[in-house]
């Protein structure tokens, strides 16, 4: 008989996020689980096993605080019909606001309700200055997610700044599942031939990306020969857009958009990642998959996971004393950069889909 997993989320997005997501979800499918999903628009999976049930809502307004108010209202009671009806056995969250979702139907049945814990969305808030009020509802809704949850979090940083928010809300176990280095073999390997230095950021274009930083170090490298390409679309494009028409450095930036993600890496150079905070950073692993060379922010969640020589402070004469070395000679800085990421490699080198489907499979005897 195949196990029945009820999970949600509330409409597919591009992103490091959803791709893990469906990524589980899919591991998952073929270890031959029923998935039951709560969503406004179908997710990408085909399978026999996967079944969408269709929350309401036009998804051209599903970013409003009328459908996040009437979303947490009702899903609860549509997820516990849901598992009702088809006998969960086993219940999925990838983030706190869907374990809070999740929650009637891990009372009510009994069952173990799954908690990834992929990023920190109080932190997050702060740094898009969202409202108070927002931040407080939350702050609740996350310490009610967690209640009783197991939780798996992809950084030790994440899941203790979580925990600790809450430490009187108890949890029934915690460990990390790291995401892993993902198998890829480039579309290309083609190089340009312009003699510049071309580099990239891959990602939502979202405050916490900290991309503004990265266009005042290119503002003061303008007489050098590099070109920043960003691929990725979010609430801060306008933004972006008006910065780089500011600086007048139009012809350093190419703003690609969404791009698929076999385009993502011929011809660059240098993968730049000054975030703010991270979760986990999906777009390095996958840089260093494609053997390209990777600056970061110094902040605790790539400490876990990179070198400390390639962890670069928030002050713009290191990020342009590291980015000029690539300028000087670009090749021997490249092959330098991936000797360092080797010890990244090794340690994230495992079968991440079989690490999921082992965790589930814990729960059976």
């Amino acid at each position: 008989m195949k196990r029945v997993l009820i999970t949600s989320f509330y409409r597919p997005k591009n992103g490091g996020f959803c791709k893990r997501y469906f990524r589980a979800l899919n591991a998952l499918l073929q270890a031959g689980y029923d998935i039951h999903y709560l969503a406004t628009e179908p997710f990408p999976i085909e399978g026999e096993g996967c079944h969408f049930h269709h929350f309401p809502w036009k998804k051209e307004k599903c970013e409003t605080l009328l459908f996040w108010f009437v979303f947490h209202l009702l899903s609860p009671f549509y997820l516990l019909y849901i598992a009702i009806r088809w006998k969960a056995d086993i219940l999925l969250a990838f983030v706190p606001n869907y374990g809070f979702l999740l929650q009637p139907s891990r009372i009510f049945l009994k069952k173990p309700l799954i908690l990834f814990l992929r990023g920190d969305t109080i932190k997050a808030h702060k740094i898009n200055q969202k409202s108070r009020l927002i931040i407080f509802i939350d702050f609740c809704i996350e310490a009610l997610g967690i209640f009783n949850a197991e939780i798996y979090g992809v950084s030790e940083t994440c899941m203790n700044r979580v925990l600790s928010r809450h430490p009187k809300i108890p949890i029934k176990s915690k460990q990390v599942l790291r995401n892993d280095i993902p198998v890829s073999t480039p579309a290309s390997s083609a190089k340009k031939t312009d003699n510049y230095l071309h580099c990239s950021f891959i990602g939502i274009l979202g405050k916490g990306k900290n991309i503004l930083f990265l266009l005042h170090i290119l503002f003061l490298l303008k007489n050098e020969r590099i070109i920043l390409h960003i691929f990725g679309e979010g609430e801060d494009r306008q933004r972006i857009e008006n910065k780089i028409k500011d600086y007048c450095i139009t012809d350093k930036i190419v703003l690609h958009g969404w791009t698929d993600y076999e385009n993502l890496w011929p011809g660059i150079d240098l993968v730049l990642f000054p975030s703010l905070h991270e979760g986990a950073p999906n777009t390095l692993l996958e840089a260093i998959s494609n053997n390209k060379a990777v600056l970061a922010s110094d902040i605790p969640e790539h400490r876990e996971i990179l070198s400390e020589k390639l962890l670069l402070p928030f002050k713009e004469e290191t990020w342009i004393k590291e980015i000029r070395s690539f300028l000087i000679d670009k090749e021997t800085a490249k092959r330098e950069n991936r000797k360092i990421t080797e010890k990244t490699r090794i340690m994230l080198s495992f079968n991440w889909d079989k690490s999921v489907c082992d965790i589930f499979d814990s729960y059976f005897p």
